[in-house]
């Protein structure tokens, strides 16, 4: 089985959002800002922002992420918010259980 693109990475990250974590997301597809995450979720009662890259990039996903991208990711931070890049499902399940930061 081959890497997975990041349209699969997010699909997974979507379901465990809602069936297993019952928190709210939604894709985003266009926005009227540049660099906005692909993924805003609320997840009790926390804001998450989640750019997500092909699985290809696992090992240094946020590296892959545009200034404008880095940008966005850092005022959902600076407004007490959760921001992440990921590549995975398993990445993003470190940092909602606080193991590690992408």
């Amino acid at each position: 089985m081959g890497l997975k693109s990041e349209s699969v990475v997010q699909g997974e990250i979507i379901r465990y959002i809602k069936y297993v974590l019952h928190g709210w997301v939604i894709k985003v597809i266009r926005a009227n800002e540049r660099g906005c995450p692909d993924l805003i979720a609320c997840i009790g009662g926390r804001c998450y922002g989640v750019e997500v890259k092909r699985e290809e990039f696992k090992g240094d996903p946020y590296k892959q992420t545009s200034p404008w991208q880095r940008k966005q990711l850092a005022g959902i931070s600076a407004a007490g918010g959760v921001s992440c890049t990921v590549a995975t499902l398993l990445q993003f399940k470190d940092i909602y259980y606080g193991n590690e930061q992408y």
